[in-house]
């Protein structure tokens, strides 16, 4: 699956169930906007929603979230409270057993009817 597929169906399931939270795991958050720049661009031509480049991260209108957040090999201690529906790890780095567990630690629904998962890309 390309990246451009995966960042596709995590658009659609945030649209499809509302306050869905999706962690994007990323080395360089500059280079991974760049990659997707053409699908928010649309995203917000077309009033779904909005990125906050400050706070690195999509807001949809129905409260779903697309957060961008640079991992190296640690985890990072901001995430600690943070769940989320849905996460997609960049695989450019290794992450130890340790934070791979702390990821998956992180996934819980917002919804019921949402599947969480974790996708490595």
């Amino acid at each position: 699956m390309t990246h451009t597929k995966i960042f596709l169906n995590v658009v659609e399931d945030c649209i499809n169930y509302p306050g869905t939270r999706v962690l994007f795991a990323c080395i360089d958050y500059e280079k991974d906007i760049q990659k997707y720049k053409h699908l928010i661009d649309g995203l917000e031509e077309a009033g779904t929603g909005k990125l906050n480049r400050m706070y690195r991260a999509f807001y949809f209108n129905n409260k779903s979230t697309i957060e961008f957040k640079e991992m190296k090999k640690e985890f990072p201690r901001e995430l600690l409270a943070s769940e989320y529906g849905a996460i997609i790890v960049d695989d450019d780095i290794t992450y130890s057993g340790e934070v791979i567990e702390k990821l998956l630690s992180k996934l819980r629904p917002s919804n019921p009817d949402f599947n969480q998962y974790i996708i490595i890309i």
